[in-house]
């Protein structure tokens, strides 16, 4: 099956040409136009002459760099986490995270609307996906409240939805969980845009 889009010509920061139009650039991931940026694209070419284009090699053998420690430390320090770790792109980190709580929690609560990611990555955690109500918390309570007694559950869901915007009510989720349970939130489109200076959803709800 072919899952690629058609091809998209940037023309500069703010313009594409799709389909022969010329239009604005609203779409993606690359909200502040950072990767076309001159300062940015200067340090990239500043850092392929001091250190090539990469390591050739996994971080657990001889791949390991300087470099990326000191930038988990910048971003473990920026988003006030006690750790950060780099991973290849949104969508391996999920399944990372997954098949590392994998056997730890008895059910997953996953928004009905999650991104598919989120939703392949809840599978992987092994325990059962049960849907609730895109952003709704009298229904994620209902539901959670179904679990039964004995349930160690943990919450999946984006905390910004990249299909129209809408934010997560981390709040109300983080209110109605036991103190075993886990929430685990996919910020790929929330961090450095919500939250204290762009902190991320959790800043942006308070939690």
């Amino acid at each position: 099956m072919h899952h690629t889009a058609e091809p998209l010509q940037q023309v500069d920061r703010v313009f594409v040409r799709w389909r022969g139009r010329r239009l604005v650039y609203f779409a993606g991931c690359d909200y502040y136009r950072l990767a076309s940026h001159p300062r940015v694209l200067a340090a990239v070419r500043r850092g392929l002459k001091a250190f090539g284009l990469n390591v050739a090699s996994s971080r657990k053998t001889t791949g390991n760099h300087a470099l990326y420690e000191e930038l988990e430390r910048e971003l473990a320090r920026f988003f006030q986490a006690e750790r950060a770790v780099l991973v290849d792109n949104g969508y391996m980190t999920n399944l990372a995270v997954a098949q590392a709580l994998r056997g730890e929690f008895t059910h997953v609560l996953l928004d009905a609307r999650s991104h598919t990611s989120v939703a392949d990555a809840a599978v992987l955690i092994g325990a059962k996906v049960v849907p609730f109500a895109h952003r709704d918390v009298a229904d994620f309570q209902r539901r959670l409240r179904g679990l039964g007694r004995g349930a160690r559950p943990i919450v999946f869901t984006d905390g910004m939805f990249s299909h129209d915007g809408s934010v997560a009510p981390l709040a109300g989720y983080l209110a109605a969980l036991p103190a075993d349970a886990m929430l685990l939130v996919d910020d790929a489109h929330g961090a450095g845009v919500l939250g204290a200076r762009g902190r991320g959803t959790p800043s942006h709800g308070g939690v």
